[in-house]
């Protein structure tokens, strides 16, 4: 290889004849050699560029459709901490994925059925609560005003020994609304005994306790 004047060429030289008095030699320009080698070198560089580009967006996108049932999870899950619960995830396949989503989705069944009974227990309080507040009121305030009466009132034997009967019917039917409550606490927190009754005698014992 011999450069002269920014120009390589190729120079080969060999002896010629037996006696070796001959000598041939043979130069050639490489100028379009090292053209076509450059040209192929971009030429593979822009190949691989490109491949390389297409491989990223196909990796891209299959890592996007791996993670796609992830994503749906993780949206679904966000929603139900926002107090969303009757999300749920559909995935297509048979897949370990479907499985998790089907998962997913009876987990969230049960906890909207459990939000669901809170809510209703809520609800069967606070009325119990109104309902006893509204129960409580006539009682006490037959009381409060009978008591004030035999405080203030310059009443008969007679009549202040019936405002006391007063004042006492009226506790006892608190103290009979007090039981009724201990009563709906047992029934709540444990198992009903049910008993076959006779519906003569039901009638029977209702019209004596509202006499």
């Amino acid at each position: 290889m011999i450069s002269e004047n920014g120009i390589n060429y190729l120079h080969i030289t060999g002896k010629v004849g037996s006696q070796g008095n001959y000598s041939l030699v043979y130069v050639r320009d490489l100028s379009e050699l090292y053209i076509t080698q450059s040209q192929l070198t971009n030429y593979l560089i822009m190949v691989s560029a490109s491949v390389e580009i297409v491989l990223s967006l196909v990796l891209l996108l299959f890592l996007r459709k791996l993670t796609h049932p992830i994503r749906a999870m993780q949206k679904a899950t966000s929603k139900i901490a926002g107090g969303v619960y009757d999300e749920r995830i559909s995935l297509p396949g048979r897949d370990e994925f479907h499985d998790l989503a089907e998962n997913f989705n009876q987990m969230a069944s049960n906890i909207n059925e459990k939000i669901l009974e809170l809510d209703k227990t809520a609800q069967d309080k606070q009325r119990l609560v109104d309902n006893l507040a509204h129960e409580l009121r006539t009682p006490l305030t037959a009381i409060r005003g009978y008591a004030e009466y035999l405080q203030n009132a310059n009443a008969r034997e007679p009549d202040r020994i019936k405002a006391a009967g007063y004042i006492l019917n009226e506790t006892d039917r608190m103290q009979n609304l007090a039981f009724k409550l201990l009563d709906l606490a047992l029934v709540k927190n444990h198992s009903s005994d049910f008993q076959i009754i006779i519906l003569q005698e039901l009638i029977l014992m209702l019209s004596q306790y509202l006499r």
